[in-house]
């Protein structure tokens, strides 16, 4: 023990040494080749070499000489050229020296952390949600303390230097420029390692910058003021922001949008959007500035409307970049910052219910009215996809699909079946560009997500850092070597794949052997087939296979997209929100209505089989459960490690072992799945706990039906009913009018009996004129109308006839015809009548070719046949057929005289073999003048 402090005493001495004399070679220079000079690095060497001494022997003074090695060995350097930055030019001295200074730097950091996990035991490799292939396997402790206090500082000592590794990334890119995704990975690292700590998000916020408006950076900085150890600085970075926002509203209010393009117009909406929504989130932040609820409405209503175009502009760029887009994620509105929306609302109701605010139940409304849009625009997006597949317009990706947790390597086993071989022989075209282009499809993405990442994480570079605070612990001080860093990026990627296969080696070597089996609801279960002789198949067995396949294809292209789309992690994280706040599901019921409808409208959508929802999970017994509302979540997703330590979600991780299953690194198609899996889940524990009173499971259907659907249920059914009781109704009225028209024709031709009988006549009460009678003797039809003793029926060829007569130019006669048969049926007269089109009797020995040959004799007829009709439905003798012999006569004015004319093939003529039949038949055939006189004597 002695020992160990005199080394301890005689270290500290060397190191204080050391200090001061770099302490004064800087008084004495002002220039920066004086602080890469040998001196000052021979002198930062031993400070460094001489606090990594003392943090192994457990120093007393151990936190303040980390704090000393970080600011004398490697921030004062860097603060320096930041103050000096306009002298550094691209392949000069100075930058090449600071290059190798922020190299030298990383590698310090990345040393010590794996010295402490080898020295106190310490498994990172468990404890980060992202693999890092520099951190070695810890080896056999030897002389190592099992004291906890220990260890909780050596893991603290490795929490801060994952934080100086991605200060020294972000360093880097103020100075060389380049991409921020590194930086990200060692903050969230931290972030896993100690997820109570609130420093990470306040260094993501200021990797962030200026991006989407300051949103992603407004987002940080909340969750670092929500974790249990805010950090001091990011209160005054936050206030930054919000005074920022109420300028930049003042400045919305006066943009035009008139006369703008499209494209314009939706970068407009968005800005205004983002600033909007962060200028409310400015008002509810403690302390509340929203003194009236109307205040807040008004704000949410606008918000909303700004959402909703958001939203739409979204779809319409998802279809217009389909052919651009990388790696499932648009380029407008991306995921991403939905995710940190959604968790923004999600806070500011959860403070505000925590404060017993009066703006609670307006919050949580608003809230609910976002989430209820967003699913909206879920349905719509895969609707979409549908409709583009069936178009056609994805039949190229489709093609090149393989199943994505079905290992690749399948289709080149020598060992696959007599069926399988059948297929590629049939469309050997599709086959080799399916195996052609894997691997240049993955380095084409891989390229593309370089070049993404790159194009959209550019951050301002600044004089002064928004997180300097005080002098103990600055955490705006830090850089690193970052050519080597990019390298090492590669071989943790590499890593983890390797990491991967591994873990799912027996699920792999299954597929392997057979397909993966992807059914979707509504798609008939694939059996597997052998065939012996190839040859022998039938062209039906053939296309029914080719289809078969085809189906496969669009079922996998359609589970692929899934797994890739964008927001389908924002659904899942609002329903792990709404499922540990059970009360927030029903405390507003106009917003969660429309919620919890279009909730069902997505549940509905998604494909819901349990061999779909299991395929591709790693072996557990909890996974290999059907999805059910007993099931619960066991591998964490990447959005459950975005919200880590996060208030309002931190029951949703309780059934998760974060050390354990971060073993298990789920590739991108089991994270799909395992989503996919939550939301449904969700679905069925909410039905089941009947917590929302019409949200429920159609078991005979098998789907979810929300608030909206039922009410749309029970209009449907009153409106079915109300229909077959209308349409009842008028099946009896028509009865009802078929019944009292029959017994008003009977009493009628009693009546016309009654009084030919008593006036002795033998004239026949029903009358069956031709179009003749019309036109040369309406005079004679108007008395007989006129005695209100007979009923005229006109036949429907009669009027036929009229229309055709009235075409001549100077036929007078038909045209007066209709236009009194007009008046006469206009007024209701009950004594004329015209005949329907079932009543009538066919003549069996009229050819079809009498027609074309002579069309008056031919209408002639068919009004006998309307006559003997009535003969026989009336009783014989009661019916008499009045013709004309005046031939397609057409009487034309010539002062007092009247000419006929003849028009052959028009009218009705009468024949020979018309009057025969009616006579034939007992049907009494007159001619009208000879009829009329009878009559008048």
């Amino acid at each position: 023990m002695a020992s160990v402090e005199k080394q301890l005493k005689a270290s500290y001495r060397s190191m204080y040494d050391a200090v001061q004399r770099l302490d004064a070679l800087a008084r004495q220079s002002f220039g920066l080749s004086s602080i890469f000079g040998q001196e000052a690095q021979k002198h930062r060497k031993r400070i460094r070499i001489h606090g990594e001494r003392q943090l192994f022997l457990l120093s007393p003074r151990r936190e303040r000489i980390e704090e000393t090695v970080w600011k004398r060995v490697f921030y004062d350097v860097i603060h320096a050229c930041k103050q000096r930055k306009k002298e550094f030019v691209e392949g000069s001295r100075l930058s090449s020296h600071l290059k190798n200074h922020l190299g030298l730097a990383a590698g310090f950091y990345r040393h010590l952390i794996n010295r402490l996990q080898k020295q106190f035991g310490l498994n990172l490799q468990q404890q980060l949600g992202v693999a890092a292939s520099w951190i070695r396997l810890p080896e056999a402790q030897g002389n190592a303390t099992t004291d906890e206090d220990t260890r909780d500082w050596a893991l603290s000592v490795c929490h801060r230097s994952l934080i100086y590794l991605g200060d020294l990334a972000r360093y880097y890119l103020d100075f060389y420029g380049g991409s921020t995704q590194l930086a990200t990975i060692y903050y969230k690292q931290a972030m896993c390692l100690d997820p109570a700590n609130g420093l990470p998000h306040n260094q993501l916020a200021l990797l962030s910058g200026s991006r989407n408006e300051k949103c992603d950076a407004a987002y940080h900085y909340l969750m670092c003021l929500a974790s249990h150890q805010p950090f001091p600085g990011a209160e005054q970075n936050l206030k930054r922001i919000w005074d920022y926002c109420a300028q930049s509203v003042e400045r919305l209010e006066q943009t035009y949008r008139g006369g703008a393009k499209e494209k314009e117009i939706r970068d407009v909406v968005f800005k205004k959007f983002l600033i909007c929504f962060l200028d409310l989130q400015r008002l509810l932040h403690p302390p509340c500035q929203v003194a009236h609820q109307q205040h807040l409405t008004i704000l949410n209503e606008k918000l909303l409307h700004d959402f909703i175009e958001c939203l739409a502009f979204k779809l319409h760029s998802e279809d217009d970049d389909s052919p651009g887009k990388e790696d499932g994620v648009s380029r407008f509105f991306p995921g991403s910052l939905v995710l940190k929306i959604a968790g923004m609302a999600m806070l500011a109701s959860y403070k505000l219910r925590l404060q017993g605010s009066f703006l609670t139940p307006s919050t949580i409304a608003f809230a609910l009215s976002l989430f209820s849009q967003l699913l909206q625009h879920c349905v719509q997006s895969i609707d979409q996809w549908k409709r583009r597949t069936k178009d056609g317009r994805a039949q190229r990706s489709s093609s090149n699909l393989v199943l994505p947790f079905e290992d690749r390597k399948k289709s080149e086993d020598p060992k696959a079946s007599s069926s399988s071989r059948r297929r590629v022989a049939k469309r050997p075209r599709r086959r080799r560009r399916r195996l052609g282009n894997e691997e240049e499809d993955e380095d084409e993405r891989d390229d593309k997500s370089g070049e993404q990442s790159q194009a959209n994480n550019e951050v301002a570079s600044s004089d002064s850092d928004l997180s300097e605070g005080p002098a103990d612990f600055d955490s705006d001080c830090l850089s690193t070597d970052y050519s080597d860093l990019e390298i090492d990026e590669t071989s943790e990627k590499k890593t983890s794949e390797k990491k991967t296969s591994s873990v799912l080696n027996k699920e792999a070597e299954a597929s392997i052997k057979r397909p993966l089996a992807i059914r979707f609801p509504g798609m008939p279960a694939t059996k597997e087939t052998t065939v012996d002789d190839p040859l022998s198949d039938s062209s039906s067995e053939d296309d029914d296979e080719e289809e078969q396949e085809e189906e496969e294809l669009e079922c996998a292209a359609f589970l692929r997209w899934l797994c890739e789309y964008e927001l389908l992690p924002v659904v899942k994280i609002v329903c792990d929100w709404l499922r540990i706040h059970p009360a927030i599901a029903t405390s507003c019921t106009q917003s969660s209505s429309a919620f919890w409808s279009r909730l069902a409208d997505l549940l509905n959508v998604l494909p819901r089989d349990d061999s779909l929802v299991r395929a591709g999970l790693p072996s557990d017994e909890r996974n290999e459960e059907a999805v059910a509302e007993t099931w619960k979540q066991f591998y964490p997703l990447p959005e459950d490690f975005e919200f880590l330590g996060f208030p309002p979600l931190a029951r949703s991780l309780d059934d998760m072992d974060l050390v354990k299953t971060r073993e298990d690194v789920l590739t991108q198609g089991e994270q799909g799945l395992l989503r996919l899996k939550v939301i449904l889940n969700f679905g069925y524990f909410v039905a089941k706990a009947k917590t929302v009173a019409d949200f429920c499971l159609d078991e005979r259907s098998c789907r979810f039906v929300g608030p909206s659907h039922m009410a749309q249920q029970e209009a449907n059914a009153l409106a079915d009913k109300t229909k077959q009781i209308e349409e009842s109704d008028k099946n009896r009225r028509a009865k009802l009018m078929k019944a009292l028209a029959e017994q008003k024709l009977k009493s009628d031709v009693a009546e016309l009996e009654q009084s030919l009988a008593s006036a002795k006549l033998t004239a026949s009460p029903v009358l069956v004129v031709d179009a003749q009678c019309l036109c040369a003797h309406l005079k004679i039809v108007r008395q007989l109308l006129k005695s209100e003793k007979f009923i005229v029926i006109i036949p429907l060829h009669v009027i036929d006839a009229l229309d055709a007569l009235k075409k001549g130019k100077e036929n007078h006669s038909a045209r007066e015809a209709i236009k009194f048969l007009e008046q006469q049926m206009k007024a209701e007269n009950k004594w004329l009548r015209a005949q329907k089109k079932e009543e009538s009797a066919d003549l069996k020995s009229d050819p079809s070719r009498y027609k074309q040959k002579d069309m008056a004799a031919w209408r002639f007829n068919r009004v006998v046949d309307c006559a003997r009709y009535f003969d026989s439905q009336l009783g014989s003798g009661l019916v008499t057929l009045l013709y004309s012999k005046t031939h397609a006569a057409t009487v034309v004015a010539k002062g007092d005289k009247e000419e006929q004319q003849q028009q052959p093939d028009t009218g009705t003529r009468p024949t020979n073999t018309g009057l025969a039949i009616a006579n034939k038949h007992g049907l009494t055939a007159e001619e009208i003048t000879n009829f009329y006189s009878k009559w008048k004597q």
